[in-house]
């Protein structure tokens, strides 16, 4: 049985807009394609695991947690 996707669409439209970043400022943090995104974003295709991961790995950098519930959250900063 496959894992489950580590973000859904949803969470990575969200995400970015939490970020005030578009798609390709997605892709550059990144490195996944910006047709990738937005045809992940509109349901258009399922990326590779590799490249759900590069996603969810930028926003974390970024300072996002992304929650099981589908959810997205702002980490606290330390400091």
């Amino acid at each position: 049985m496959a894992e489950p996707s580590p973000i859904t669409a949803r969470q990575c439209a969200a995400a970015r807009m939490l970020l005030d970043w578009t798609q390709t400022d997605l892709a550059e943090a990144s490195g996944a394609s910006k047709r990738a995104i937005s045809d992940f974003e509109a349901g258009k295709s399922s990326p590779r695991r590799v490249t759900l991961d590069a996603i969810e790995a930028a926003f974390i950098v970024a300072g996002l947690r992304l929650l099981e519930s589908g959810g997205v959250d702002v980490e606290a900063k330390e400091g």
